[in-house]
Parts: structure tokens; C-alpha cells; sequence
């Protein structure tokens, strides 16, 4: 969309693709930090800090650092709902992530590729989480779900050679096919 220069997006948007505005010169427009859309949709980030905080505007993260070489640690904010499709994913350097207090769903492939991630821990809020959402990623030693967590898709954690440990908690109602799928062999402790 090499002509699009203006967007105008509901409050009631909540999840946004990566790469969804890439090219457009409304992107390239967009010369603050962080860059929000609808519901507080961070689509974009303009900062260079390799160590970036949410600011409590972002309610929902986006495809913002979808590819990133420079982002090695992420804080979230206490606001923020959602982490959509592969908006963490291929985060070559991102090593550790503070997801709030607040995160309630987490989408496909929201992780995979980001190889160096070395532990999930999610706030007790948390009630999903996606197909492939930590595939490949080598280096994830643990994870927590919290105490809510409900779903988790297909092949969840695929291909973490390095996971040890997960703490699964007795409100999981569907486990999908391969959700656990890994080597080596993983442990699993309910609450």
C-alpha cells in the first residue's frame, strides 16, 4: 500500500499482524516512540533502547518488535491485555521478558525463533496461549503459566531443546496435540 497516508482505526481494535503498515508512508510518518493504534495497539517502535518499557498507553502488543536485533529485554507495563501473532517473534537477542500483571492472552507464534529467551513467566491473569507461541526457541529453560492459565495450542513449546521444567496448573482445560512437545523429556508439576 506504497499511497496509504492516512489510518483511522476503532478503539475497539485490540489485534493488529506485524508488518500490517510496513512501506506505507503513514508508517514512515509515524515519528514517535511508540506508536499506538486503536485500543493502545503498539504497531511500531522508534526508540533504540535495548532495553525498552512499555509506556501504560499500550494496552495490546503488536508486531512492534516483530524481528528486532536490538530489543534484549522487554518490560511490560501493568496495562497490558494481549501479545498478538508473532509480535515477539525472531527477537534474535531477546533474553528476558516481563510480561505485567495483566496479560490474559497470547497469540500464535507470538515467540518462535527468538532464540535466546531463557524463561517464561507469566502473571496469574494469563488464560491463553497459542499454536507454536515458543517454537525454536532454543534457550527456554523454564516456564510458569500462571494460575488461570486455560489453553494451550498446538505444538506450544516445539523444538525448546533447552526446557527443563513447566509449571502447569490445574485450570488447563485443553491441552492441544503436541503442546508439549520437546526434547528432552519435561517435567510437570500442578498446583
Amino acid at each position: 500500500c506504497t499511497a496509504l497516508t492516512s489510518v483511522e482505526i476503532a478503539d475497539s481494535v485490540w489485534r493488529i499482524a506485524p508488518f500490517a503498515f510496513d512501506n506505507t508512508p503513514w508508517l514512515a510518518a509515524q515519528t514517535d516512540e511508540f506508536v499506538t493504534v486503536g485500543g493502545g495497539v503498539l504497531i511500531a517502535y522508534n526508540g533504540t533502547s535495548r532495553t525498552p518499557v512499555l509506556p501504560e498507553k499500550v494496552r495490546h502488543l503488536g508486531g512492534a518488535f516483530a524481528g528486532s536485533e536490538t530489543v534484549y529485554t522487554l518490560s511490560a507495563n501493568k496495562e497490558l491485555l494481549s501479545i498478538s501473532d508473532m509480535a515477539l517473534s525472531f527477537c534474535m537477542n531477546l533474553t528476558d521478558i516481563d510480561l505485567g500483571l495483566s496479560l490474559v492472552y497470547i497469540g500464535d507464534q507470538a515467540f518462535s525463533g527468538s532464540e535466546k529467551l531463557r524463561s517464561l513467566n507469566l502473571p496469574d491473569t494469563a488464560r491463553y496461549i497459542g499454536s507454536q507461541a515458543c517454537l525454536n526457541c532454543y534457550e527456554l529453560k523454564s516456564v510458569n503459566l500462571g494460575k488461570s492459565m486455560e489453553t494451550l495450542g498446538n505444538n506450544t513449546f516445539e523444538y525448546c531443546q533447552s526446557m527443563r521444567v513447566i509449571f502447569v496448573p490445574n485450570t488447563v482445560k485443553s491441552l492441544k496435540s503436541s503442546a508439549m512437545k520437546w526434547k528432552p523429556l519435561w517435567q510437570r508439576f500442578h498446583r
